[in-house]
């Protein structure tokens, strides 16, 4: 059985998976019956986002970096891959202000206010993330296309 072997361009879609999944969970750790219970617990919220979440972006942003590093001279822009790791760096960003609320100590309503405003706001992120990821892919994916294309003749 051949194997294939891995790309960067592969290893960032898992990464980005990685953060839908887990962003899906804080999500719905927000709206489950139990929220007051879950989200007010600092330590373990703390945990979580870091642990969790914020490692997914991280690596994400790297891998989104190395990726467009390879791919530097192939496109007329790099419009695609700045606004993808634009869009990285502001859930960076909502997830460190939410780190920073929970090492804060807050109050459950200035957290539950904090999470009403946060939660639109990435999952607005991670659908332009997506897409960006979608148009950088096709691009990656036709571009090579074309190499093989030319190999031929």
């Amino acid at each position: 059985m051949a194997t294939r072997e891995s790309t960067p361009l592969d290893d960032a879609e898992l990464l980005l998976l990685n953060v839908e999944r887990e962003i899906k969970e804080l999500k719905d750790m927000y709206e489950s019956k139990q929220s007051e219970r879950t989200i007010s617990n600092h330590v373990w919220m703390t945990d979580k986002i870091e642990n969790n979440v914020k490692k997914h972006v991280l690596f994400l942003i790297e891998a989104v970096s190395k990726i467009r590093e390879n791919h530097v001279g192939d496109f007329k822009t790099s419009t695609n891959f700045d606004l993808a790791l634009r869009y990285c760096n502001d859930i960076n960003k909502i997830l460190n202000d939410m780190i920073t609320m929970y090492k804060m100590r807050f109050g459950y309503m200035d957290i539950k206010l904090k999470l009403q405003y946060a939660m639109p706001q990435l999952s607005q992120n991670l659908t332009h993330l997506r897409n960006r990821f979608g148009i950088i892919k096709g691009q990656i994916t036709r571009k090579r296309f074309e190499y093989e294309e030319d190999s031929w003749f």
